[in-house]
């Protein structure tokens, strides 16, 4: 009967324009409306049905079946020119509405979809023009939206999802133009599958996040984050990132990368930074994790290749993220720079007044009053020979300007030319040592920073 009623009822009596309406019924057989053109709305509110409506390839303006019980729905690549409603509905078997296209909105706010261990409801490959509120739903099996096309919102908002040992949420491929709401979520069991989806926008809490177990981020991508009460910043985001970014044990770094890139766009160049920092640590931790694998395997003289690459990416690892953030702070080369020649000011401020600093010439260490210098101050020599005539024409020496000839290799204000250390004297041995030490350093510092700032350092990291 409710087949025929939909179909447009018969000549002698026809079916009125707004379609089947029945509230409260228990219909005991089968609504097989496969492949059917079906006139006005199919509206089934708070029914009781036996068997399964099988909705194949049917053509309708409506289906609601708000707070009906029912063992499924089969309405695989149905073409449904309004809403569906299963509003607070109660389904023991999987609702099916993959490959189909609805010109509205799919509403299942409240309801309980029992797909067992398949797919609870399997909506994959749907196209949806409105929204899709699955906010208040509990689910047992996976929410199947895999390569939807949904236009509106995807909202998830007090979410019950059991996937038990399987996906509780499948999204990989899908497209939501709009807001991706994953917030206030009552309780997620089963992996979180976002792999290749792009949302529009971004809403969720943190709270919602910590109750999933098992995420999978990798080629997940939105154009903002946005609601009050979604993480703006990477500490706040720092558990999802890790969880999401690792599949059977490998790491992704396209999580990172994504929400710095997000951050960067929304003005949060800090926030990004700190993320790309990490993406850059974890890469470094996981090639070290594969040499020490390829090291325990591998023959003796390919061992020895090996601990030399291993070291040499250790060294580079820890300077460039100590030094200059991984090239995201090169601001940090300009502290290190700051700090060291400080500490370079102090050691060559005490080795003048210890009278290790001795002029750097030949011509004066040689002359009549240098010489006197020697006999009357033998511990400072420099220091009394600066009072002499000759001396007070010399260079002065400073130890802030030549701590910075030393340590700065494109700066030269000519006090490591006209000073140097003795070799005469231990201190003197000790201070020549730490200058090339110190030389070095400064080298290894400026050449970081300006690396960092050209972007040499990042050149070949993940975009």
């Amino acid at each position: 009967m409710i087949r025929l009623l939909a179909l447009g009822g018969t000549p002698a009596c026809g079916l009125h324009e707004v379609g089947v309406m029945l509230i409260g019924a228990v219909i005991t057989g089968q609504i097989d409306l496969r492949f059917a053109i079906c006139r006005g709305l199919l509206v089934l509110h708070n029914c009781r049905l036996t068997e399964m409506p099988r909705l194949d390839q049917a053509r309708l303006l409506e289906l609601s079946l708000q707070g009906s019980h029912f063992p499924g729905l089969s309405a695989h690549g149905a073409k449904v020119k309004g809403n569906v409603f299963l509003r607070d509905a109660v389904a023991t078997g999987t609702v099916v509405v993959a490959s189909a296209e609805i010109g509205g909105q799919l509403v299942c706010e409240g309801a309980t979809l029992n797909g067992g261990k398949g797919k609870a409801p399997n909506a994959q490959a749907a196209k949806v023009t409105g929204d899709v509120f699955l906010d208040g739903v509990t689910a047992t099996g996976t929410v199947a939206v895999n390569s939807a096309v949904i236009r509106g919102q995807l909202v998830f908002e007090g979410a019950t999802l059991n996937g038990g040992e399987g996906d509780a949420l499948n999204a990989q491929g899908a497209r939501v133009e709009q807001a991706f709401m994953f917030r206030e979520v009552a309780s997620v069991s089963g992996q979180v599958d976002l792999s290749a989806a792009h949302v529009g926008d971004l809403a969720d809490d943190a709270a919602s996040w910590a109750k999933c177990a098992d995420i999978v981020l990798d080629g997940f991508s939105y154009d903002r984050i946005s609601g009050d009460t979604s993480p703006k910043s990477y500490a706040a985001r720092a558990d999802w990132l890790a969880k999401g970014s690792r599949f059977n044990g490998a790491f992704f770094p396209q999580p990172y990368t994504q929400f710095a890139r997000v951050m960067r766009d929304a003005g949060h160049a800090a926030e990004a930074r700190r993320a790309l920092m990490e993406r850059d640590r974890i890469l470094f931790a996981e090639a070290d994790k594969a040499d020490r694998a390829a090291h325990s395997r591998a023959v003796r003289f390919d061992r020895d290749q090996i601990w030399l690459r291993a070291f040499g990416r250790r060294l580079w690892s820890g300077l460039s993220r100590r030094v200059v953030g991984y090239g995201h702070r090169p601001e940090y080369a300009l502290f290190w720079a700051l700090a060291a020649t400080l500490f370079g000011a102090a050691w060559y401020g005490f080795a003048w007044r210890a009278g290790v600093m001795v002029p750097n010439s030949a011509v004066i260490l040689t002359s009549p009053d240098w010489l006197c210098a020697m006999l009357e101050a033998k511990d400072a020599p420099a220091e009394f020979w600066t009072g002499t005539p000759s001396g007070q024409h010399y260079e002065t020496f400073y130890a802030l300007p030549y701590a910075l000839d030393v340590f700065v290799p494109l700066v030269s204000l000519g006090e490591d030319q006209a000073w140097a250390a003795t070799t005469a004297t231990w201190g003197g041995f000790a201070t020549r040592w730490f200058g090339f030490v110190f030389q070095i350093a400064g080298w290894v510092v400026t050449s970081l920073g300006i690396a960092a700032v050209t972007g040499f350092v990042q050149r070949g990291a993940p975009d």
